[in-house]
């Protein structure tokens, strides 16, 4: 046997024997023995959208399924655009059949299809609409990934964009503000909440966004993902301000990126967003409905999440299309 010499193995023995998951090792068999009256089942094609990464009984059973023949397809459960990077690495793409993305694609283990979570947005009925809502989303304290996100004492940086913001509003438009985030250690509603004291917080636990939405004349994200797309879909008068350092978007989407500048839907300035605020605030929906800004969002949408009507009939076609290929495949051996 070799010695254990240098500080770093002695740290890698440390670790493995604390940071190695005991659904692995420990419980692996209970698990096993849990997962035993569907550890049979005749399953084909599995779907699934977060559950291969973060439901370890889910991985163990889908593990022995696929060692029978099943086939995976990965949903894409959220997003906008595409970031540069991928910070799980295109995991899904290595052991899935296909991956079901919101998005135009060249990859042929990728698909673009309806993304159905999204269909409870698109008939969301808004109800005496009022507020200007702005959506946040805190940086998590401890980076446990490489993402095109920014990292933990960042977010000071769009939380102050988003106080510079509000101070340069209309006072008839700053009352009617609501600030709606998560909180990963930062607290940014108490932060918030203590430099405007007159204000409303929302967080993600006391209400439901959808909720939110429904009273909101217009709607600011201030970082671009899900709530945005949501907020899109919705059709209810969005912008988005964050600065393209801190969050990069791959470049492939340039082009659509210019567009939604150039039609005051994206501000990487926070006074220049607010100026826009302030300026359509009376009537949004000329802003919003002008074939210019609508020429823009259509471009965007056929892009990144294109909602097609009969999305039940391409989703039924799909999985009987793929369900033929593997009855096919399985006939040839």
């Amino acid at each position: 046997n070799k010695e254990i010499v240098s500080d770093f193995e002695k740290y890698i023995f440390f670790a493995l024997q604390m940071d190695f998951p005991t659904s692995y090792f420990e419980d692996f068999d209970k698990i096993d023995k849990q997962n035993s009256s569907i550890n049979n089942l005749k399953k084909k094609l599995i779907f699934t959208m977060i559950s291969h990464v973060s439901n370890e009984r889910f991985k163990i059973w889908l593990a022995k399924m696929l060692g029978k023949g099943s086939k995976l397809f990965v949903a894409e459960h959220g997003g906008f655009l595409k970031y540069k990077i991928n910070g799980f690495f295109e995991h899904e793409l290595k052991i899935c059949e296909k991956s079901l993305t919101w998005q135009k694609t060249g990859n042929k283990k990728e698909f673009q299809i309806t993304p159905v979570q999204l269909l409870k947005a698109k008939k969301l009925k808004q109800n005496n609409p009022g507020s200007l809502l702005i959506i946040n989303c805190e940086t998590v304290k401890y980076p446990v990934k490489i993402q095109s996100w920014p990292y933990a004492e960042q977010y000071k940086l769009g939380f102050n964009s988003v106080c510079n913001f509000v101070e340069n509003l209309n006072s008839e438009i700053y009352k009617k503000v609501i600030y709606r985030s998560n909180n990963f250690g930062y607290n940014t509603s108490s932060q918030f909440i203590s430099k405007f004291k007159d204000l409303k917080c929302n967080d993600t636990f006391s209400t439901k966004m959808h909720d939110d939405f429904s009273k909101s004349k217009m709607i600011i994200c201030n970082y671009p993902d899900t709530p945005l797309t949501e907020a899109i879909i919705a059709d209810i008068p969005t912008i988005v301000m964050f600065s393209r350092k801190l969050y990069q978007i791959s470049e492939i989407a340039n082009e659509i990126l210019l567009d939604l500048k150039k039609n005051n839907i994206l501000f990487e300035n926070p006074i220049e967003a607010s100026n826009h605020i302030n300026q359509v605030w009376n009537n949004p929906r000329e802003w919003w409905d002008s074939k210019n800004t609508q020429d823009a969002l259509k471009k965007l949408s056929n892009y990144a999440f294109k909602m097609r009507d009969d999305w039940d009939i391409e989703w039924s076609n799909f999985i009987t299309n793929e369900r033929y290929h593997l009855n096919k495949y399985r006939k040839t051996f």
